[in-house]
């Protein structure tokens, strides 16, 4: 038997007599992301429709559980499950056990759309609690080789046009976007992104950009206000703070913030290259010589000369320049 709309049926007839349950089937409009059809569907309920929209907070379907949560071991506990399994091994094979979406044709400033919202809410009463709006696993079991496992891919799709190159804080399309206080009340929190600190095992690497068409102009970029750029400081680190390639210079910003220049870098003969691109290199003070006549002599290594050839200008104590006899 099949429910239709305006039909109340028990919970017996529900358990032992009911195929499928559809309302408004009529007004059902599938988008392009779903193949399929409605007519295998055991539930269908449609509010709304394109002529006449539905303008309430109701929801299409409800379902709620009450529970005080005990559980044994690490089962789930929950509310709605939904199972699919794959069976087939041909090329571009695939299973998805949800599909959600949602779609905006007509847009508008302050509007959005969601695909969808996950909550995790700690109650008011609640004490040593933990709450986690999202959890997701990809997993090999029993040692099955895989090609790739991926916890959670995001995926943008943008077809207006590329992002400038300068950040725009009031339009910017992003695969990961953190918030913290999105009600203007939370307290700070400890960190956007965090390396669970509770690993059985170790990762390799702690964030990756890896070879190819990942990021065409900057691996990390901050335009904030902070105490530190980067902080290595509390860190174990056993063989390098910082690795940069071969001929590859560490920029500084020039005082007018018009140009970056070059600071230091160690050229393909290996050779350490300081300030090529600033106006000058300051290094500490050179030491009082106080009123001692200096008399210089063959004090070079052989192959040097016996007199001074040039001198290196360096900036000392109260701006004013000295200089470093070059044999």
């Amino acid at each position: 038997m099949t429910f239709v709309e305006g039909q109340i049926l028990t919970a017996i007839q529900l358990n032992a007599a009911v195929s499928a349950i559809i309302t408004n089937a009529n007004n059902f409009a599938a988008t392009a992301i779903y193949a399929g059809n409605t007519s295998g569907a055991t539930f269908l309920s449609v509010l709304g429709s394109a002529s006449s929209p539905d303008t309430s907070h109701n929801a299409t379907a409800i379902f709620q559980k009450i529970t005080t949560g005990q559980t044994s071991g690490s089962l789930q506990n929950p509310t709605v499950y939904i199972s699919s399994a794959k069976t087939g091994t041909g090329v571009g094979y695939r299973i998805t056990p949800l599909l959600v979406e949602a779609t905006d044709a007509i847009g508008g400033n302050g509007s959005f759309i969601e695909g969808a919202r996950f909550h995790g809410t700690l109650g008011a009463g609640s004490s040593s609690g933990q709450a986690n709006g999202l959890v997701t696993l990809a997993q090999s079991v029993s040692g099955a080789p895989f090609n790739f496992m991926i916890g959670i891919e995001s995926v943008i799709e943008n077809s207006t046009a590329d992002a400038p190159a300068i950040f725009n804080p009031n339009n910017f399309a992003v695969d990961y976007l953190a918030t913290n206080a999105q009600a203007g009340t939370s307290k700070v929190i400890d960190a956007y992104y965090m390396c669970n600190p509770f690993n059985a095992k170790p990762a390799r690497i702690g964030f990756f950009n890896p070879p190819g068409a990942s990021v065409s102009d900057a691996a990390v970029r901050s335009y904030g206000t902070t105490v530190y750029g980067i902080d290595l400081s509390k860190a174990t680190i056993s063989y390098a703070a910082l690795a940069i390639p071969n001929f590859c210079a560490i920029m500084a910003r020039n005082a007018a913030n018009t140009a970056d220049m070059n600071i230091a870098y160690v050229d393909t003969s290996n050779r350490l290259i300081l300030g090529n691109g600033t106006a000058g290199t300051q290094i500490s003070a050179p030491v009082a010589n106080g009123t001692v006549a200096t008399v210089l002599g063959s004090l070079g290594p052989v192959g040097s000369h016996t007199t001074v050839q040039e001198w290196i200008p360096v900036v000392g104590t109260g701006g004013v320049t000295r200089y470093i006899p070059s044999f």
